[in-house]
């Protein structure tokens, strides 16, 4: 597995997406330094429309290989992404718990790994599901679509019935596994599922840009609430999916066709796609001490441009601290994910 090539689109839009993560949480960091509710600000809301579960549908579509379909690749799977994605949580859990001064709250960090780096824990869990779930199918000869669709459906269901869904990143889990099933199948089925016309793909942006942008964390957008019999609740999570499986569609099919080649924007993409897990480690580390500096610095600096400053330092920062953690082998494993 660590020898399949590379699918530079798929880097691409991963730079893409941690450049996205970065600035959705530069504007949550400044927001709350000047007690603003970051929930209620139209471009926060805008990114976390998609960004995540659009990169947990690209990790779905990469760890697909025709050339494995089949084979039992469970057990080495497994001991594989533990390290390089529970390790990882692991260890910067214990820098957010110095950054943070909760060191005394240290085992909230894995109950809820929300206040930590989740996307690694919530991740790590869905290969588990998803490779366990396929390697019994195969045995007992039930199709891989109809496993995935219950085993969906029984996440959910204990989901619901759990009384605090948050605990062990239960919800994370249930609710982003869809996400990483749809990546896969995208890739299994591209020659019918992946976008080639430009047509249909300027038609899911233009449906992605209107659904997003009345995009709202915190529950159903007021122009939906006139929708009648459908409880609020189950229509806020079929808009989440919809809005987030049609950004998903146009993103793949755009950026296959768009970053295909390996030269120009697409090489810086590409680059920071490859180090996304360390990014997204390092910028979550030091985004709200950076935040606080910068206030110290420039105490009359208004919200645009310090959340425009916040970003446009922290991004290069953070790459700048991946690219001496992978200069050593230990390092790079351990805080990076980087195998040999």
């Amino acid at each position: 597995m660590s020898g399949a090539k590379r699918i530079a689109w798929a880097d691409s839009l991963k730079g893409i997406l941690i450049v996205l993560v970065v600035l959705g949480h530069a504007i949550q960091a400044v927001m709350k330094k000047q007690r603003a509710d970051f929930t209620e600000d139209y471009l926060w809301n805008l990114i976390y429309s998609f960004h995540m579960p659009a990169f947990m549908a690209v990790s779905g579509f990469v760890a697909y290989r025709k050339v494995m379909a089949g084979a039992n690749l469970w057990l080495p799977t497994i001991g594989r992404r533990f390290r390089q994605l529970m390790i990882p949580f692991l260890i910067w859990s214990v820098a957010l718990l110095f950054v943070n001064h909760n060191v005394e709250h240290y085992y909230e960090y894995l109950l809820y790994p929300q206040k930590s780096l989740w996307f690694l824990w919530a991740l790590f869990f869905i290969v588990v599901i998803f490779t366990g779930v396929e390697t019994i199918a195969r045995k007992i000869e039930l199709r891989h679509e109809v496993a995935m669709i219950l085993c969906w459906m029984a996440q959910i269901g204990v989901m619901f019935v759990m009384p605090n869904a948050k605990l062990l990143g239960v919800e994370y889990v249930a609710y982003y596994f869809i996400y990483y099933a749809v990546g896969y199948y995208l890739h299994k089925y591209d020659e019918i599922l992946m976008i080639k016309n430009n047509g249909v793909l300027v038609v899911l942006g233009v449906l992605w840009f209107a659904l997003g942008s009345i995009y709202s964390t915190q529950g159903l957008p007021e122009p939906l609430k006139i929708i009648p019999v459908i409880p609020h609740s189950l229509l806020y999570m079929v808009y989440r999916l919809f809005t987030a499986l049609v950004a998903i569609w146009f993103l793949f099919g755009a950026c296959e066709k768009i970053f295909n080649v390996d030269k120009g924007l697409t090489l810086w993409a590409i680059q920071l796609g490859k180090v996304l897990l360390g990014i997204y480690a390092v910028h979550m580390v030091v985004r709200f001490r950076l935040v606080d500096g910068l206030v110290f610095v420039f105490p009359q600096m208004s919200y645009w441009p310090l959340m425009l400053l916040t970003f446009t330092i922290l991004l290069p920062v953070s790459y700048l601290f991946v690219w001496l953690f992978s200069k050593n082998r230990w390092t790079a494993e351990i805080l990076l994910g980087k195998l040999q």
